[in-house]
């Protein structure tokens, strides 16, 4: 009997033993990882077999340990913070679109070459790799983080190919093959991030929060859009047309290639990326890779293709008006010409060339105020948005500031040279258009990627679901490149924004009519 009760004793002794064991692993791991989550998971699991009592009690000792942080800790982990810190490489992004690729056709026609790389090259290769950009990342294990692995790696690309654009006149003369894969690597670098920026908001920030998240990007777009007006307009003297200066386009890519790696090293270092669990390990060879990224753009969700074609509306709306910014200003507000013309039909005197070169220099100006618009319109956006938002109140909200934009855009065309000062008021608030196009589609999908995939970490694909609304976008870009004309865009009347008119009217009617569900 003795030795029966002294059997069962050691094997309680043991049974307590291993529980132990188990539970200062799941202790361990938590104190590890510092993740509530994951604490609460793995205790689930011990609780299914242990005491249920005890255990319970330490999650809730925890929780509520964990709750008490100071709010220095606490604010800091808000998601709008965390949006704002990985958003952050939008503004040399946003630099790099600005100022290189606004060069980019004037600098190629100085040298020569500009038939050779024309303006939709960008576009057009860009809609054709983003999706594989995209679903490449989705398919990355690096310890850095899938998307931090390839925007460090487009980082470096855009860096050594911007700074090898200020100076490839020197470094390439005419060889014209040199140019065109320099400039191809540098769109594939700018697309990259683009890619990863939106990719990663969709992955951590949560559902409630994602128009927040993409109007942190707005924020800093706004922001890369005044400084490059300022790189621009004043601090490298760079010019448009045959009067470019290499020494000061190398001045102006190598502003550029700096504030991209300041902007991009701050998330690395402040939020850095947790690597993909292996357990969602994909198959990885090419051809698989490649059908996988095939399957899910055709089995995108209906609101995902409805977006997409609302995205080829609404830029080439924004890419027409775009375009014809700057002409507009010198030709129908300041009523001048850009070159000198003994034409009988149409004349140019000195005078109206001075009068154009006046509106252009006000048209800088007007730009770095839609900038300051589309920051407020954001702000306002945002506040306006709570937590959660129903389809019904971020539909009103879209299509309100996108009234108001179009409206204004309507007034400044139609008021021109009358007043100078009202049609550059009127010129600035379509900042607020912008602010909508570029929050509305972006947030709609990041709430559709979180109804797809909620599990933090779980294998997704993001990567290609941004990229599918970056593709549509340069469809638009290309579309206006390759077809839009002065004669074109003037729809048979003297004034340049006739069909920018037109689309933004178009473009706000198909928003008001999109109907989806979050």
């Amino acid at each position: 009997m003795a030795d029966v009760i002294t059997e069962a004793t050691s094997d309680r002794s043991a049974n307590a033993s291993e529980r132990l064991h188990d539970a200062s692993s799941v202790i361990n791991e938590w104190e590890a990882t510092t993740e509530k989550e994951r604490l609460v998971e793995s205790i689930q699991v011990v609780t299914e077999e242990e005491n249920p009592r005890l255990l319970s009690s330490f999650v809730r000792m925890e929780s509520s340990l964990s709750d008490q942080k100071p709010w220095r800790m606490q604010w800091k982990d808000h998601p709008i913070v965390t949006s704002l810190i990985v958003s952050m490489p939008w503004v040399g992004l946003t630099m790099l679109n600005s100022t290189v690729f606004e060069l980019l056709t004037s600098f190629m026609t100085s040298i020569g070459v500009a038939r050779f790389i024309p303006r939709y090259l960008p576009p057009l290769y860009t809609f054709f790799v983003a999706p594989f950009i995209g679903g490449h990342s989705d398919r990355s294990y690096s310890k850095l983080g899938r998307r931090n692995k390839f925007l460090v790696v487009a980082t470096f690309i855009v860096v050594v190919t911007v700074l090898i654009f200020g100076h490839s006149q020197s470094l390439f003369g005419d060889h014209l093959f040199f140019h065109v894969v320099n400039v191809v690597f540098l769109v594939h670098g700018g697309v990259t991030i683009e890619i990863m920026l939106r990719a990663r908001l969709f992955d951590e920030i949560p559902r409630g929060y994602q128009v927040h998240a993409q109007a942190c990007g707005s924020i800093w777009h706004s922001a890369g859009v005044a400084m490059s007006m300022v790189l621009l307009g004043g601090g490298t003297e760079v010019v448009y047309g045959n009067e470019i200066n290499q020494k000061n386009l190398f001045q102006t890519c190598c502003i550029v290639a700096a504030v991209l790696v300041f902007t991009v090293a701050i998330p690395l270092y402040l939020r850095p990326e947790q690597p993909q669990n292996d357990a969602t390990k994909r198959i990885t060879t090419v051809g698989h890779t490649y059908s996988e990224i095939s399957d899910t753009v055709i089995s995108a969700p209906y609101e995902l293709r409805v977006l997409c074609c609302l995205q080829l509306f609404l830029w080439m709306a924004w890419s027409a008006f775009d375009n014809q910014k700057f002409k507009w200003w010198g030709s129908n507000v300041y009523e001048g010409c850009p070159s000198l013309s003994n034409d009988t039909i149409s004349p140019c005197s000195e005078k109206d060339v001075k009068k154009y070169v006046e509106g252009v220099k006000l048209a800088k100006y007007a730009v770095q105020g839609i900038s300051a618009a589309e920051l407020i319109a954001t702000l306002s956006f945002m506040v306006l948005t709570p937590p959660n938002p129903t389809n019904t109140r971020l539909h009103k909200i879209t299509y309100i500031f996108m009234a108001f934009g179009v409206i204004m855009f309507c007034i400044a065309v139609i008021i021109g040279s009358a007043s100078h000062p009202l049609s550059f008021i009127s010129f600035v608030c379509i900042g607020t258009f912008y602010s909508a196009i570029y929050i509305f589609p972006y947030a709609v999908t990041g709430v559709i990627t979180k109804t797809l995939s909620d599990v933090r970490r779980k294998f997704n694909n993001n990567g290609v679901y941004a990229a599918l609304l970056i593709q549509f976008i340069n469809a638009g870009q290309f579309v206006v490149e390759e077809y839009n004309s002065p004669s074109l865009s003037s729809m048979g009347s003297s004034n340049t924004m006739a069909l920018p008119v037109v689309l933004f009217i178009l473009s706000f009617i198909f928003t008001y009519y999109f109907k989806f569900q979050l």
